[in-house]
């Protein structure tokens, strides 16, 4: 995933959403809040992180709200769940 991902994400060397890129895969479920205080960077500057990832397609926004938005990684999340299935925690 992650090499994958590396090939259709657009941003310079240093931006934040290669910090991001890496912090999906400890939490698949993120806010700008949580990329702020984990990536060490302004919410403006989560905010934009999170938006070239949405545009890469890496990660999708489900909430719907206008304020206190969340994205996930659905492949991080799918992988996750087959894990559990597999496990037998999952029906």
């Amino acid at each position: 995933m992650r090499e994958r991902w590396r090939s259709v994400v657009r941003a310079r060397e240093g931006a934040s959403a290669w910090a991001v890129l890496d912090l999906l895969f400890r939490e698949p479920v993120l806010d700008v809040d949580t990329v702020a205080r984990e990536v060490g960077v302004s919410p403006v500057d989560a905010a934009r992180a999170l938006a070239t990832l949405t545009d890469a397609g890496v990660i999708v926004e489900f909430s719907g709200r206008r304020r206190g938005r969340r994205w996930q990684a659905p492949e991080i999340v799918s992988a996750l769940d087959e894990f559990a299935r597999r496990a037998g925690r999952r029906g």
